[in-house]
């Protein structure tokens, strides 16, 4: 059974609460969040933690120095490289999601698969509202979505390395803000640069397509003969609509980390009370528990204030 039937059951029961209030069972969870994942790039590469409490801390380990030295024949130093352990703590809030149907639509479909197709666009706008909050969130902002919780850019904002995109080629992107953003990054990550991703807006790699292909070099034919972008300056790129298209991101997606709950996300069916009935309605309420953390905010870089 593929994920899609496994959610189908939970969309059109009449009770999904087999497991407590309402809440999805461990497959039904698992079935929604990886359906969820495969049709949002970064939310298909990002880390993702399952954890039953609240608040507490995902683990780090980091070996920070050398780790090899010379050897003897018949003679052992009893050196041991030990590694550093930290916690970088999360604190979940909580968040709501909702839809209804109308029953005279559920009854005169003859869409055959109307079910299947139900189940992939509530997962997929569910995926494209929760990554809009994992990244853009701010407690601070009025928009109702984002003050759920701090996301990614706020994160690396205040604790990450940040270039004024503003003050090169007049806030038009270029190659040389991408330069930037590398420089920028701590040594010891330009030795990782396999495990680097540029988090960027559709509209902003067209717009750097545009600018290499303007140029008069084989590199500018190459965009425009191979059509599109798929790495820059050995960096791959990954288009995230969500962050607009005034910044950029260079940042490992395994730094970016979603700490879900997976025993209190709930998805119950409504069909009674004035509202619902009054309308001829069937809606289905859901709450999740999730925190949005870096696991090394020094080793993020953000390129802001760009010309949209």
């Amino acid at each position: 059974m593929d994920n899609t039937e496994v959610l189908r059951g939970v969309i059109t029961q009449t009770d999904v609460g087999t497991v407590g209030a309402n809440l999805l069972s461990k497959e039904q969870f698992n079935a929604f969040y990886e359906l969820a994942e495969t049709q949002h790039p970064w939310m298909n590469l990002q880390n993702t933690e399952r954890r039953t409490a609240f608040q507490g801390g995902v683990p780090r380990i980091d070996f920070t120095g050398d780790v090899i030295e010379p050897a003897t024949e018949a003679i052992d130093t009893g050196n041991f490289f030990e590694p550093a352990h930290s916690h970088v703590a999360y604190v979940q809030t909580k968040g709501r999601t909702a839809f209804a149907l109308s029953n005279e639509t559920v009854q005169q479909t003859a869409d055959p698969d109307y079910e299947n197709r139900l189940v992939r666009g509530f997962t997929r706008a569910w995926g494209r509202s929760f990554q809009k909050i994992a990244w853009l969130g701010d407690t601070t902002s009025p928009t109702p979505i984002l003050s759920i919780n701090d996301g990614w850019a706020v994160q690396v904002a205040a604790s990450g390395n940040v270039v004024n995109g503003s003050l090169v080629n007049a806030g038009d992107v270029s190659l040389d803000h991408f330069y930037d953003a590398k420089f920028a990054l701590p040594a010891a990550w330009k030795q990782r640069q396999n495990e680097l991703r540029w988090a960027v807006s559709p509209t902003k790699l067209d717009q750097i397509s545009e600018y290499l292909s303007a140029r008069g070099t084989p590199l500018g034919d190459q965009f425009v003969t191979e059509g599109g972008i798929t790495r820059i300056l050995g960096i791959q790129a990954v288009e995230v609509p969500t962050i607009g298209d005034q910044q950029f991101f260079l940042i490992s997606p395994q730094n970016t980390t979603v700490v879900i709950n997976p025993k209190t996300f709930a998805l119950k069916r409504v069909d009674q009370g004035l509202q619902v009935v009054g309308a001829d309605m069937v809606a289905y309420v859901g709450f999740f528990h999730a925190d949005f953390i870096l696991l090394e905010a020094e080793a993020t870089v953000v390129v802001n204030q760009l010309n949209a």
